[in-house]
């Protein structure tokens, strides 16, 4: 492939990813001097665009852009290790899994690490394309009361079996054309099936609660050296601690204490990287009187001690 070739392809590749540009199909390839793998973009309408990513990165690559395309995206990771940042607040995409995002007027980053493996697949619509979908008025309140909640938030959620294979149906459709079309759109309602149908017979929280659980991730995220616990945060937004813990699952796709632990092992990550911080005084800055269990709960998150993980990131850097 020539220079200028590559050089288009890595403009292409960047507009697809910050939604700029979507081609009816395109196949893109990375460009050597970053690595190696396809971006391949199918838009099924003008309000319906699956993306699939199968990469490699030789150097760690970072995307920023502003978000202002008011589109539900609904990530399938199956391979590889993402960090997606919606104004200035760290979310790690960690395969496999399945990650729900709706954005409006935001600015993301994206990170990907290098030397690893990405594979993943993005449907992104409209609320309008979504909302097509179900014609039941029940059914149609669920999804606008879900669009409410979602917005400028991203929740994480278990890739189970039948949503696993939906997402492999769809890498390795065989189909061209129209056909090809039809397949991914047919896959793609499945999916929606299996990631909606279960929350019909759940009580959503009303706007009230919503509201204060929102609060509550808030104070998580501007307070993360603080001792907290379900019933402390539950206390300050005046919920009783039952609808705090369901009521945050339900609306983050995360427990509450899992959720302050990720976000703990993320400032930690940072404190280390950038900040410059030693091991013991990233610990006391999250709130972690026993190192033991620092280095526990950090090996749990990132799969390595935290001395390991800054030795890798030193080699990185040096090997780059």
């Amino acid at each position: 492939m020539s220079t200028i070739d590559e050089a288009t392809n890595l403009a292409q590749m960047a507009a697809i990813v910050a939604h700029e540009s979507s081609p009816k199909t395109a196949t893109l390839r990375v460009p050597t001097q970053l690595g190696e793998g396809t971006v391949a973009s199918v838009t099924i309408r003008d309000t319906l665009t699956v993306v699939i990513t199968d990469v490699q990165f030789t150097r760690d690559q970072r995307d920023d852009f502003h978000e202002d395309s008011e589109m539900i995206e609904l990530n399938y990771v199956l391979a590889g290790d993402l960090i997606c940042s919606v104004n200035n607040e760290p979310f790690r995409m960690q395969s496999p899994t399945q990650a729900i995002s709706y954005f409006h007027q935001s600015n993301v980053t994206l990170k990907t690490a290098a030397n690893q493996r990405v594979q993943k697949v993005e449907i992104r619509m409209t609320p309008e394309r979504l909302l097509s979908y179900f014609v039941e008025t029940k059914e149609r309140a669920m999804i606008m009361s879900f669009l409410q909640r979602q917005l400028g938030q991203i929740t994480q959620h278990t890739l189970t079996p039948i949503i696993k294979q939906r997402v492999y149906e769809i890498l390795h459709c065989s189909y061209e054309g129209s056909f090809k079309a039809l397949y991914i759109e047919a896959k793609v309602i499945e999916l929606l099936v299996a990631t909606f149908a279960k929350q019909t017979s759940k009580r959503l929280p009303n706007a009230s609660e919503t509201h204060k659980l929102q609060r509550i991730k808030a104070i998580i995220l501007a307070e993360l050296d603080q001792p907290h616990t379900v019933n402390s945060l539950a206390s300050r937004v005046h919920l009783s601690d039952n609808k705090a813990r369901q009521g945050f699952k339900q609306l983050f796709g995360v427990p509450i204490i899992t959720f302050l632990r990720q976000q703990r092992m993320e400032k930690a990550a940072w404190l280390l990287e950038v900040e410059g911080l030693t091991v013991t005084d990233t610990a006391v800055a999250l709130c972690y009187s026993n190192m033991s269990n620092f280095t526990v709960a950090f090996r749990n998150y990132f799969g390595c001690n935290p001395s390991h993980y800054l030795k890798l990131k030193i080699m990185m850097i040096t090997h780059d």
